[in-house]
């Protein structure tokens, strides 16, 4: 009876040791997170979506929101824009008919350089305004028209976005490595 419990037990155990010593499969890649350069809310009034296609903004401006923000009275109206520390430039915008007024907007940190990057602009009266913006910086960054091409290594293939190691090969120290059979 001992020797039958014996070799259960160790058959138990064997088995144990032949599933955690299995290794597991990775998919090793890497992803870009794009970060709005205008997040966040308005300080005032109501939300409301903006559309391009019945009042068109200018080619060089591009909308920094998907709402533009709707006040019943004059007062100052200011939305966060991170992208002024990259030499984005804000512009606020009221909605006329179907064209979009510029309005003097004012792009800076409030309320120090500790606080946020914002633009401001005086809604002189009740309507639509909208937060547009255009690039002013080094030109340089602007040559590509189009996104590069994804460059996987030798042993990675392009999947959903991403570089994957192929069937085979593991993820490790940084490449996709052989897979080790023993």
């Amino acid at each position: 009876m001992k020797k039958t419990v014996l070799v259960f037990a160790g058959l138990g155990l064997l088995i144990a040791l032949v599933f955690v010593s299995i290794p597991n499969n990775v998919q090793a890649g890497y992803m870009v997170v794009k970060q709005s350069i205008a997040a966040g809310e308005w300080n005032t009034g109501t939300a409301v979506e903006v559309d391009l296609i019945t009042a068109p903004a200018p080619e060089w401006l591009q909308l920094m929101t998907t709402d533009a923000v709707m006040v019943e009275e004059p007062t100052e109206i200011c939305h966060e824009l991170r992208g002024g520390k990259y030499h984005w430039v804000g512009e606020i915008r009221k909605l006329k008919g179907d064209k979009w007024i510029k309005l003097e907007t004012i792009n800076g940190w409030v309320p120090d350089e500790e606080g946020a990057y914002v633009a401001c602009a005086k809604a002189p009266s009740a309507g639509t305004y909208a937060l547009f913006a255009y690039y002013n910086g080094p030109q340089e960054f602007f040559y590509a028209t189009e996104a590069p091409a994804q460059d996987c290594g030798i042993n990675e293939e392009f999947v959903d976005g991403f570089c994957v190691c192929k069937s085979g090969y593991t993820f490790k120290n940084g490449a996709c490595s052989p897979n080790k059979l023993f």
